[in-house]
């Protein structure tokens, strides 16, 4: 980049830097259980900058190796790393369809709650200081080897209390299948029974902690070991 990269290490704090002629934003955003950055640029530049990420990711910089071992992994790997770690994506989990209140823990990340005002803000403060909605965003470790899809429904005692809204098979956890979704607030608790179409058939479902898998960290050896 044109000036020494100190990378943000607060969640959501960013540096703006160029790389070759690219101009970038630089922002902390965890999203998959690991150290994560994200890129903002101009979308004329997003060619050239692939190529300055590839460069430099296989060690073929200037003027000497970067040893950055990048790797492209595509939509497919994000996706499921992201909700192995449990968190939703806007435009997915997080739609018009829900409020910021529905999400748990995450609404805190887009919305203020002491803020003045703004439009929206006098509904928000509300639901903050009564905590009360009618449904929540939880996880799902599914029985078997279904997987349900986006939209499937969850149900209990034979009525429909949520839906899916994203699930994957988790490498993690043995290819198991494992959802987000919204249900109703008396049925998010951690280890409420549940059941989801999956396959053409209603398959048990527990609600449990987010995220589903977490990354152990490990103990570095010791001086002389």
């Amino acid at each position: 980049t044109d000036a020494r990269l100190e990378l943000p290490t607060a969640p959501l704090s960013h540096v703006r830097r160029t790389a070759g002629r690219t101009p970038l934003t630089i922002f902390r955003n965890d999203q998959c259980g690991e150290v994560q950055y994200e890129l903002i640029a101009p979308c004329g530049e997003l060619v050239n900058l692939w190529h300055i990420l590839h460069e430099a990711g296989n060690g073929h910089g200037e003027p000497q190796d970067t040893g950055l071992n990048l790797r492209a992994i595509g939509w497919s790997a994000f996706n499921v790393a992201r909700i192995e770690a449990g968190t939703p994506l806007y435009g997915i989990d997080i739609t018009d369809n829900y409020l910021p209140m529905e999400t748990g823990p995450w609404y805190p990340r887009a919305v203020s709650v002491k803020k003045g005002c703004y439009l929206g803000q006098e509904i928000g403060a509300r639901m903050h200081a009564h905590n009360a909605v009618a449904r929540l965003l939880v996880g799902l470790k599914v029985s078997g080897d279904l997987l349900p899809v986006a939209a499937s429904a969850v149900v209990h005692n034979n009525s429909q209390i949520g839906i899916v809204t994203s699930s994957c098979m988790s490498p993690m956890l043995g290819y198991a299948p494992v959802a987000l979704g919204y249900v109703r607030r008396q049925d998010s608790s951690i280890g409420s029974e549940l059941h989801v179409n999956a396959g053409g058939q209603t398959v048990k479902a527990l609600v449990c902690a987010l995220p589903f898998w977490q990354k152990v960290a490990t103990r570095p050896p010791d001086a002389g070991a």
